[in-house]
């Protein structure tokens, strides 16, 4: 029975004209162990992730222009597995409102998973990583400076750890049921559990074997208390509202 189960997604795409597009995408967000689902579902029997094992290799499909304009028979060229589900890490794909439409125009049937992080500590890590690679973060309209004045200068930083409105933005598009959320703190304190749940979510065996956790950068200095207390305050008003969605206080964050 277990070879038919694997087998069953590849005949459904077969049959829908979705064949050889992803079954899964990690949709995000950034900076928060989305690096780590990636490297340890990629080692699943069951499960085939396109990209180099760092995790770095991301299709960028559905956020960028030139890739979305080379159309969907360029993306299904990335993804030649045909007895395992295939799918794909882009954390972009969250916090960039038009990839719903485009996602769900593509792969109406995948499904998605979405880990959340803490999002002073999430705006805190990219702007760690971006000041660390500068000639290339530059390139993406990025200028290096301390993280007070990053904040106002890049918006970007606070907005994409607001998590609630690009939820709700996505499940426009998507059922609810083909949405997973998980913690990235709870993924690092506890990472069999975590995977696991994924597994199961994605219908395949549950894992067996050492799991890493992957760290990409460490830190010169933490993040200054008072800051810390400011964008408390800031993001108070989403994340209650995300704690309604999910039914429960993400406790790691408070």
């Amino acid at each position: 029975m277990r070879p038919l189960k694997r087998l069953w997604p590849r005949l459904r795409k077969w049959v829908s004209g979705e064949r050889g597009l992803p079954d899964f995408l990690i949709i995000g967000a950034q900076k928060s162990a989305t690096c780590t689902l990636y490297f340890n579902l990629n080692r699943h029997p069951d499960l085939h992730l396109v990209g180099t094992e760092d995790g770095l290799n991301e299709v960028h499909f559905f956020d960028r222009d030139e890739n979305w304009e080379r159309g969907v028979d360029w993306y299904r060229g990335q993804f030649d597995r045909v007895t395992v589900l295939q799918g794909e890490k882009t954390p972009e794909y969250i916090a960039n409102l038009d990839c719903h439409r485009r996602m769900h125009a593509t792969v109406p049937r995948a499904r998605l998973i979405l880990s959340l992080r803490d999002p002073i500590d999430r705006a805190y890590s990219q702007w760690n990583h971006f000041n660390q690679i500068p000639e290339t973060s530059r390139a993406w309209g990025w200028q290096p400076a301390d993280f007070e004045t990053a904040i106002t200068r890049h918006p970007d930083l606070l907005r994409r750890g607001e998590y609630i409105h690009q939820i709700e933005h996505l499940l426009r598009f998507y059922p609810r049921a083909q949405l997973l959320i998980g913690i990235a703190e709870r993924l690092r304190v506890k990472p069999r559990g975590e995977l696991n749940r994924i597994c199961a979510f994605l219908g395949v065996r549950p894992l067996e074997w050492e799991i890493r956790n992957i760290h990409q950068r460490s830190y010169e200095q933490p993040l200054a208390g008072a800051t810390r207390a400011r964008l408390r305050d800031h993001f108070r008003a989403a994340n209650e509202r995300l704690f309604e969605f999910l039914g429960e206080r993400i406790t790691e964050w408070e």
